[in-house]
């Protein structure tokens, strides 16, 4: 016989005063504001590595075998190059290129067609609010570009700048559903960072072919923060015999960064093969001065900067700024990573209908008991939809600010 408990949902709105974050980095958050230097240990590449060993290679190729150039961009899982709108450079990055990428290579679907690539301004409305762009990834998903009406603001839901308050949230259950698919597990970073070989290796490897996941259909590709004001990228590749077989004479690379951390990249691939002359002493490729080799770099600001959207990052360069007397202040990245839900799909779903005027005034959380007669959940979650949208200061705000219910009074 088989017993089926009763589950009493409990809908609770509520104030809560949340712990304040600091940051750890030199960070220009008006240029910058979705910024995140939120790690979880519990977490890390190796870690996630060790989890995956279902979906491991049995047949892994050796490091040593590993191509000398890899460029994940080149491939039809990711997205067209594109000019961010307003300071989504962090959603722009992680949604529009990782998460993007991420989900078609997993998915073997082409990721130039608007279905199938993700829009920034879906997540970036509530990042200078009292949520963010991982959180929302991650609880509540990413509705396609096709299905959100445009790659960063929406031709649907009015004018899309979380500075106006006559911006639009997104609007309808069926679209709202088609979000819940595309979802992740949560942001990681890599354990070590890429001025030692581990740290190198580790992304490069992550890079090619997913640590061995045969399950992905290419490698992946993984986020970085960088201080973008102040830097030279007029670089130009010098001709050497190895720089001409790999046809890259001529190509921008990054000469420094500036300062202050107010951007955010994504890696899309590496080549072994590329020499500078980063001394100037005339001699391009001394190994010794780290002067071999490149991460390759997508930005977001349109594709006629640099090498049409990309830029070469020497390995020697591999953090997020300089000093102010122009020498590499050596913050190395640990890349930001996006482990998607792979076959994801929501089992249960539920349509609540609100009659309130302020979003900015209100916190929503669930709660479920197996006790159809408790007054309290057992276990509760808050929805990151509705986390003080459009206060900023966590429903601290007195009075509220004016922010409607669907994102435009109009409506």
């Amino acid at each position: 016989m088989t017993t089926i408990k009763k589950l009493k949902t409990i809908l609770a709105l509520a104030l809560v005063l949340p712990m304040a974050l600091s940051a750890q980095t030199d960070v220009n958050r008006e240029k910058y504001p979705d910024y995140s230097d939120k790690t979880n240990p519990d977490w890390s590449l190796m870690q996630y590595a060790s989890m995956q060993k279902s979906a491991a290679r049995t047949d892994a190729v050796p490091a040593e075998q590993r191509p000398a150039y890899v460029n994940n961009a080149e491939l039809k899982f990711f997205p067209p190059v594109f000019n961010q709108d307003g300071g989504s450079c962090g959603s722009a990055s992680r949604i529009c290129y990782m998460f993007t990428y991420e989900l078609n290579a997993y998915r073997n679907l082409n990721g130039k067609l608007p279905t199938n690539y993700y829009p920034s301004h879906f997540v970036w409305l509530h990042t200078n609010t009292s949520s963010g762009k991982n959180e929302f990834v991650t609880s509540i998903g990413v509705p396609s570009a096709a299905t959100y009406g445009g790659q960063t603001y929406s031709s649907l839901f009015g004018y899309q700048d979380c500075d106006d308050n006559d911006f639009g949230w997104m609007q309808g259950y069926d679209k709202w559903f088609e979000a819940m698919h595309n979802r992740m597990l949560e942001p990681s970073n890599f354990p070590v960072h890429v001025g030692t070989e581990e740290g190198r290796e580790a992304v490069k490897n992550w890079l090619w072919n997913h640590n061995g996941d045969t399950s992905f259909q290419a490698g992946g590709i993984c986020g970085i923060g960088v201080a973008s004001a102040g830097g030279n990228y007029d670089g130009s590749i010098p001709s050497t015999t190895a720089n001409r077989n790999a046809g890259v004479v001529g190509k921008k690379y990054l000469r420094a960064w500036g300062t202050q951390v107010d951007h955010a990249l994504t890696i899309v691939g590496y080549d072994d093969r590329i020499e500078f002359d980063l001394d100037g002493n005339g001699i391009a490729g001394e190994v010794e001065k780290d002067e071999v080799g490149a991460w390759i770099i997508v930005n977001s600001w349109g594709a006629w900067w640099c090498n049409n959207g990309f830029i070469y990052c020497p390995y020697a360069y591999g953090g997020a700024s300089f000093n102010s007397d122009g020498t590499f202040a050596q913050n190395w990245w640990t890349p930001e990573i996006y482990k998607v839900r792979k076959d994801y799909r929501p089992l249960r779903t539920i349509k609540l209908e609100m009659d309130y005027s302020r979003r900015s005034e209100i916190k929503l959380s669930a709660g479920i008991s197996a006790d159809i007669n408790a007054t309290a959940p057992e276990k509760s979650i808050e929805f990151e939809h509705f986390r003080y949208a459009g206060d900023g200061n966590y429903g601290n705000t007195n009075p509220a600010p004016e922010i409607p219910m669907l994102g435009r009074w109009a409506d």
